[in-house]
């Protein structure tokens, strides 16, 4: 195997969501409801949801959905926040 590229996490939000000042802390972003991916039939979570579990964690999940492109349509107009790659969140933007 070998390394393709890197990427780090992103938290994204509407940019009318009145939850969210200038910054986020964790206690916001553990507060907020959340959009998360999940993906086949038994709907496995993707690897941020593992380790906020592994860690202790618990975030308040509303909306579960199939791959990493939808999420803003699930946050655009609410006040949900979801955490996705960088990468495709500045793409996606």
């Amino acid at each position: 195997s070998e390394v393709l590229f890197s990427d780090h996490f992103s938290c994204i939000a509407w940019n009318r969501n009145l939850e969210i000042g200038a910054q986020l802390s964790e206690a916001d972003y553990l507060r907020l409801g959340h959009v998360v991916t999940a993906f086949g039939s038994h709907q496995e979570f993707a690897f941020d949801e593992f380790f906020f579990r592994s860690v202790g964690l618990n975030r308040r999940i509303e909306v579960t959905c199939s791959a990493f492109n939808l999420l803003p349509q699930f946050v655009v107009n609410t006040q949900r926040i979801a955490t996705l790659q960088n990468t495709l969140a500045t793409q996606l933007a």
